[in-house]
């Protein structure tokens, strides 16, 4: 349960967030306003567009969670994905979740915008916060509701809400039998161990400025904790391949090469809202899906990490446990000149 304070900061940044949105979205004189014919049951149409919600973690969550809420209510459910290959063409459609041409109304008495936008580690984010306030949005008395969302809860049906609205491409099945028949060659499993630097080894840019600079002897440090870190966490599962995955190349490779039963998937890395390009929405997926696969995972986290959901989110996705494993860096210290 919340406290009254932090209810009171919950919505005093859900406000703040709102009022962002408001302003960027009466500004955009790009929408045509037209006239939409009534929907009934309402539809829930899950936007992704120019309107930024958060990575791809944060959206397929929310798609996740929608889906389930409109199943129960046996309302349309959709999703409108604009510029971004990932819904529609990297995963896609099993049931008839894609809005056809001229079905988006913008007329204001047929349609409702939702912002829904929280910012926070998913593990401090309140389930019943989120679901009762996406209530009071959704009454039901228009017929569509364009949801602009990282609102997430019940991720215990996330698996089941996944496998029925999305099949992979062909490209990415073909990648995910691949590096499976690799992973699986024993029949024994594999776990995955994910780190996320952001910026702080340098070949990483994130959507947000990240005011944590390091050091090259910082980098190093961090470097050589976090490769230890997996090393600990290999012992543990005597006989599993482990799949690293990472935003940061330069680990991965130094990964690969200190463990012989380690695996980093090839691609390019980058972050959806700033790439939305398909190799590296192709990749992002297939790192997901691989480690929603796994029998176990974990989640490195040092001294200025980034706290991701992408391997808690898979691995409710694949319904097993993702551990945080903290650490503390070890600090290298320049050497002195001669």
């Amino acid at each position: 349960y919340l406290t009254v304070g932090q209810l009171w900061y919950c919505r005093q940044r859900k406000l703040r967030l709102d009022s962002e949105f408001w302003a960027r979205y009466e500004d955009d004189q790009s929408r045509t306003v037209v006239r939409g014919a009534a929907a009934n049951p309402p539809w829930v149409v899950c936007m992704r567009d120019r309107y930024s919600v958060g990575g791809f973690t944060d959206f397929l969550a929310s798609v996740l969670s929608f889906h389930a809420y409109c199943t129960d209510r046996h309302w349309a459910f959709k999703i409108f994905s604009h510029g971004d290959p990932t819904f529609g063409k990297i995963l896609l459609p099993k049931t008839d979740w894609v809005l056809k041409e001229g079905e988006l109304s913008f007329s204001v008495p047929d349609a409702k915008v939702v912002w829904l936008k929280i910012i926070g580690d998913i593990g401090h984010r309140n389930d019943a916060y989120q679901y009762g306030y996406m209530r009071r949005e959704l009454t039901g008395r228009h017929a569509q509701y364009h949801v602009y969302s990282n609102f997430a809860w019940d991720a215990s049906r996330f698996g089941a809400s996944f496998d029925e609205l999305f099949e992979m491409s062909p490209a990415l099945k073909a990648d995910v039998e691949r590096f499976s028949a690799v992973l699986d060659a024993d029949r024994r499993g594999w776990i995955s161990v994910s780190a996320r630097f952001a910026e702080l080894l340098g070949d990483f840019k994130e959507p947000e400025a990240w005011r944590i600079q390091m050091s090259p002897e910082e980098q190093e440090g961090l470097i050589r904790s976090a490769l230890e870190q997996v090393g600990r966490i290999a012992m543990l599962h005597p006989g599993q391949k482990v799949l690293v995955a990472s935003d940061s190349r330069r680990f991965l490779d130094r990964a690969v090469q200190a463990f012989p039963d380690a695996l980093a998937l090839p691609g390019d890395i980058g972050h959806v809202e700033l790439d939305k390009g398909e190799a590296v929405c192709h990749k992002t997926v297939l790192d997901f899906l691989m480690i929603a696969r796994a029998a176990k995972s974990y989640l490195l986290l040092g001294s200025g990490m980034y706290d991701s959901g992408f391997p808690k989110r898979a691995a409710q996705i694949g319904g097993h446990a993702c551990v945080v494993w903290r650490f503390r860096p070890d600090r290298i210290r320049p050497a002195i000149p001669q």
